[in-house]
C-alpha cells in the first residue's frame, strides 16, 4: 500500500512542478514535473497490482504492470473501469520511461499532449483508488 501513497505524493509534486514551469518557463521544473509524474504512474500501477495480491513487475516500464493488471480482470472485474487509461499507459510506456531517465540527466522536450495524457491517467488511477476505498 505504501507504493500507492508514494505515487499519490509524487502526483501532487508533479502538479506543483508543472504549474511552476508554466509560470516561469524554468526547464528544471518541467524536468522534475515529468520525472515525478512518471514515478506517480509507476507507483500507483505497482500499488494496484499488490492491492489485488499480485507481484508487481520489476523495473520502470509501465506496460509490464499494465499487463499484470489486465490479467486480473477475472479476479477483480472493477479494474475494467480503467481499461481505457491502461491502454493509453501501455501505448505511451516508451515515452514515459524516457521521463524516468532523460528528465534527470539532460534537457529534454516533453509534449504538452503527453503531459496532459499522463496527468489524465494518474488522476483516473487516483480516482479509482479513492472510489473503491483502497488503502494507502
Amino acid at each position: 500500500m505504501c507504493k500507492i501513497k508514494n505515487g499519490i505524493k509524487a502526483l501532487e509534486k508533479s502538479h506543483m512542478f508543472i504549474e511552476d514551469f508554466k509560470k516561469d518557463g524554468d526547464d528544471s521544473n518541467l524536468n522534475w514535473g515529468c520525472f515525478m509524474l512518471q514515478q506517480a504512474l509507476e507507483l500507483m500501477l505497482k500499488g494496484l497490482c499488490e492491492t489485488y495480491g499480485e507481484e508487481c513487475a520489476f523495473g520502470h516500464m509501465l506496460s509490464d504492470n499494465v499487463e499484470v493488471l489486465k490479467g486480473l480482470y477475472d479476479k477483480a472485474p472493477d479494474l475494467k473501469e480503467l481499461d481505457d487509461v491502461l491502454d493509453i499507459a501501455n501505448q505511451k510506456s516508451y515515452i514515459y520511461i524516457s521521463w524516468e531517465t532523460k528528465s534527470r540527466y539532460s534537457r529534454f522536450n516533453a509534449s504538452e499532449k503527453n503531459i496532459e495524457d499522463a496527468f489524465m491517467i494518474a488522476d483516473r488511477l487516483k480516482d479509482y483508488i479513492d472510489i473503491h476505498k483502497l488503502k494507502y
